[in-house]
């Protein structure tokens, strides 16, 4: 069997093990966020992750019994919901690409329009959905998530795989920057580790089993990281091509199975709340717990009021002949008792109503404090007005805002890029021959056209607007103040702040050809009134116009 001779195994254990020791003092506030919402998420940071999975849903199962109030997972829902709405809607498209040179350089950016279609397309037609809506609810509960982006399975342009956050352990090559060094601890039966990784490359004690216990499970540790130069020396070509590079290490044994790079960091870590000098973040759900917690208890005893309400209190009297010990009260049962004073009914004390009320109030607190009343759809009462609408969206843009440009930065760009480059090195967006002279060489920038970066826009479009209504009234009593508007640069502007397709702006070629036509033909319009005006002037019997005899004689 093959065996490492060096000591990065041995290095990235201890590493793991230190990133181990890092986290371990937010794993309480993860916890019971997760045990308030979704257990079965959070099951696993007291877990192994080689531990059996019916382990984790009959503790999910005994966390779920203790909730008694759904508010906080309908809240989280509906923020994680609102969040993938606005960021990644899978029926328009989201993001563009466009060069420095901005709408000047039509050519290359009508390619890379047409390659970010596609591109969207792809991302959509794969499995991105179903694990980026997960990986933003863990957002929601704890602060965070891994999204693994690599090539695609079964003809599908990428693969999208949502890392359990129990078993992710993050940190930063630069201090204060995004996260681009990741422990993944995972786990594999013998059978899938030979598949996986050969069954030469796998440790003594894994192959041994391999054919006795191939569902045996094992742990691993997947290290991703910058690569760094060692000894003193440079990177190759080929290390700077790959510039994050990738060790598998089986954990007991401390040997790596595998050794890889990536062009791109291959996993998205978005952060919500950044925990100043940590690389780890706080969720808004965070902000509710307190709220969560007392309301789980109140309606713990309200249930429990309730089922005295229901069932009775009972009073008794050991009289010798009726046992309060041992008496069962039901329908059609008979109990016996020297007198009717030996059992009697109690009133239960307390105040049902008090305790509908903190209900309801909590209920309100926890979702004004996540932002889940301002996201709901208001089904009830009448249709909102246009001004009612658009006050809600501003509101909405105002809430969301801040976590939005974290999320531009730690989530969209890199889940971008990553698709870009892993389709561009595949052919799917064009052979490199197809790439437009004018773009190679050049610098280009994302931009986002989702509905919530959209919505942030709709500040600079509404100033546009309301400069230019005071324009063209100032223009009818001084027309020489529409010089100091470029007419042409501003709908582009808004066009693009709108989200406006680049296919339906005509080139700026086009525009200069269309308007010399158009001149033309006024020119010939005008001259050829010039000619009938002179002919009528010379001759103007000749121009009175002709009436028919018999429609003079009649």
């Amino acid at each position: 069997m093959a065996q490492t001779t060096d000591s990065r195994g041995a290095e990235i254990i201890r590493q793991f093990n230190d990133a181990k020791s890092d986290r371990a003092p937010l794993e309480p506030l993860i916890r019971e966020c997760y045990r308030l919402t979704f257990p079965m998420r959070g099951v696993q940071f007291s877990q192994s992750p080689a531990t059996n999975p019916n382990v984790f849903a009959q503790q999910a199962k005994a966390q779920t019994s203790d909730i008694y109030d759904s508010t906080a997972p309908d809240a989280c829902n509906t923020v994680a919901a609102n969040f993938m709405a606005g960021l990644t809607p899978p029926n328009s498209k989201w993001f563009n690409y466009q060069t420095g040179d901005g709408a000047d350089n039509s050519e290359a950016n009508r390619w890379l329009d047409e390659a970010t279609t596609a591109l969207h397309g792809m991302i959509h037609a794969s499995n991105f959905d179903a694990p980026a809506f997960e990986g933003i609810l863990d957002c929601v509960v704890a602060g965070m998530f891994a999204l693994y982006v690599t090539e695609g399975r079964d003809n599908a342009p990428f693969h999208f795989d949502l890392w359990e956050l129990a078993n992710c352990y993050f940190g930063a090559s630069r201090r204060g920057g995004p996260v681009d060094i990741i422990f993944y601890n995972y786990a594999l039966t013998a059978e899938q580790a030979a598949n996986e990784f050969g069954a030469e490359n796998l440790p003594d004690r894994i192959a041994k089993v391999l054919e006795k216990k191939p569902q045996s499970r094992h742990a691993f540790v997947w290290c991703i990281r910058p690569r760094q130069p060692k000894n003193g020396k440079r990177l190759t070509a080929k290390e700077r091509l790959m510039p994050f590079e990738s060790f598998q290490v089986e954990t007991i044994s401390k040997q790596v199975v595998r050794e890889s790079g990536f062009h791109e960091f291959p996993v998205v870590v978005p952060r919500f709340n950044k925990i100043p000098g940590s690389v780890y973040a706080t969720s808004p759900f965070a902000n509710a717990l307190p709220d969560t917690q007392t309301l789980n208890e109140v309606k713990r005893l309200s249930l429990a009021g309730l089922d005295m309400a229901i069932s009775g209190m009972w009073g008794a009297v050991d009289d010798g002949v009726l046992n309060p010990k041992t008496i069962r009260i039901g329908a059609r049962k008979i109990v016996y008792m020297a007198q009717k004073e030996s059992f009697f009914p109690l009133t239960p004390g307390g105040n049902p109503q008090t305790a509908a009320l903190e209900v309801e109030d909590l209920r309100k607190s926890i979702r004004r404090v996540m932002n889940a009343d301002m996201l709901e759809t208001q089904n009830e009462g009448p249709a909102e007005t246009a001004t009612a609408w658009h006050y809600r969206v501003n509101l909405i843009r105002q809430l969301l805002g801040p976590s939005y440009g974290r999320f531009q930065s730690e989530y969209l760009q890199p889940l971008v890029a990553r698709c870009f480059g892993i389709a561009l090195r595949a052919g799917l967006i064009g052979k490199p021959g197809d790439i437009p002279d004018s773009l190679k060489g050049q610098h280009f920038r994302l931009q986002y056209i989702s509905p919530l970066a959209r919505a942030q826009k709709l500040e600079d479009v509404a100033a546009m607007d309301r400069f230019e209504q005071d324009l063209e009234a100032t223009a009818q009593i001084r027309p020489e103040v529409a010089d100091l508007y470029d007419w042409d640069t501003a709908k582009k502007r808004k066009a693009q702040l709108l989200g406006v397709p680049v296919d339906l702006i005509v080139d700026d070629k086009k525009v200069v050809q269309l308007r010399t036509a158009r001149a033309k033909q006024q020119q010939n319009a005008a001259a050829q009134a010039q000619v009938q005006a002179a002919v009528a002037k010379a001759n103007p019997a000749q121009m009175a116009p002709r009436v028919q005899i018999g429609a003079m004689a009649a």
